[in-house]
């Protein structure tokens, strides 16, 4: 996930320019716990992170949509009161297994929950939806946008690359064109409640409307589109 944020070469990433503060949230085999990510959230905060990107998800719980539940989702809101701007995963749980919710902490009110899209700019078939969050309003309906997830290159182990698919690698791609934004829109960073509340506004008002989307939000392709550059004039 760190080459589509800061890849040199052939692997070019979205923000080069960016400084990472990396912090081991789950094991190896991609398993972890609640309260772990929440620590993980926290020790970013802490450390001075503008964005925090986790291409990681959980079962989420109805009441985390408004804002109570896990202590993940906790982690997002104490965040967010610090205008970090939080990017989750929506989750891979879409098609017929789809509980009707985005993974958790995407499911908070104040992260930013982004789906997958193909090539071809259709969803993907693992993308979860967010129909059950009924009490959340513009701009903040599950999930807020989708990007690229369908076999994206990335490095891999021994120097080698590979194809990976998943909301993980969306959600990077989002965090790499929000570091843009945020590096052309200086002030906006750690801005309080109301910075992650112009961010998301102007992410909604600017996301590319897809042809198969409802409008204007869709349960599959929230607001659309994930666009840095358009999004980055609508600030």
């Amino acid at each position: 996930m760190a080459s589509i944020m800061v890849g040199r070469g052939s692997l070019a990433g979205g923000a080069p320019n960016v400084g990472l503060i990396v912090i081991k949230a789950i094991t190896a085999d991609g398993s972890g716990d609640d309260t772990t990510i929440a620590a993980a959230i926290n020790t970013a905060s802490n450390q001075g992170a503008d964005i925090i990107s986790l291409s990681l998800g959980g079962q989420a719980k109805v009441l985390s949509a408004i804002g109570l539940g896990s202590a993940s989702t906790n982690a997002v809101t104490a965040a967010a009161r610090l205008g970090i701007l939080v990017v989750a995963s929506a989750g891979n749980d879409g098609g017929p297994s789809d509980d009707g919710q985005v993974a958790a902490p995407g499911v908070s009110r104040d992260a930013i929950s982004v789906g997958a899209v193909d090539s071809n700019l259709n969803l993907a078939s693992f993308s979860s939806k967010g129909h059950a969050q009924l009490t959340l309003s513009d701009p903040n309906r599950k999930p807020e946008v989708v990007a690229p997830g369908v076999d994206i290159a990335v490095a891999w182990r021994n120097g080698e690359t590979a194809l990976v698919s998943g909301t993980s690698p969306a959600a990077v791609f989002v965090s790499a064109g929000l570091a843009l934004v945020l590096e052309k829109h200086p002030s906006l960073k750690r801005s309080g409640s109301s910075g992650v509340d112009t961010v998301k506004n102007a992410m909604m008002s600017s996301a590319k409307k897809l042809d198969s989307q409802a409008v204007p939000h869709d349960d599959s392709y929230g607001y659309g589109l994930f666009q840095a550059q358009a999004m980055s004039g609508s600030v």
